[in-house]
């Protein structure tokens, strides 16, 4: 069996309102299936690895060969739970501890 290599995203959202980690998969996840249908989606395999909630960063986990339609369904999301959100992507990494540098770095 071939190892799946994965990416890990670091996510801020831009929104009046506060969205939860589930809200931000479940309306990033929608959009691929909208975009890609249900190949696209079954490719992806998302899930969310971290919240940090007073920051407003979620940190989501998708499969390397997906992460082009992960970017674009990201960039496409404009509702969050019927609210108007935005997503942006604030880091990608190949491992959390690399994207915790990142995000440490981002913050000083």
């Amino acid at each position: 069996m071939r190892w799946v290599k994965r990416r890990y995203l670091a996510l801020k959202t831009h929104s009046n309102n506060n969205c939860s980690a589930r809200d931000i998969v479940k309306a990033v996840q929608n959009m691929i299936f909208q975009l890609f249908g249900e190949v696209g989606y079954s490719k992806t395999s998302i899930s969310t690895i971290r919240n940090f909630v007073a920051n407003e960063f979620v940190v989501i986990r998708c499969s390397n060969i997906a992460l082009g339609m992960v970017r674009q369904a990201i960039t496409a999301v404009n509702r969050i739970g019927g609210n108007p959100a935005t997503i942006q992507i604030i880091g990608i990494s190949g491992t959390l501890k690399g994207l915790e540098k990142k995000l440490n770095k981002l913050q000083m």
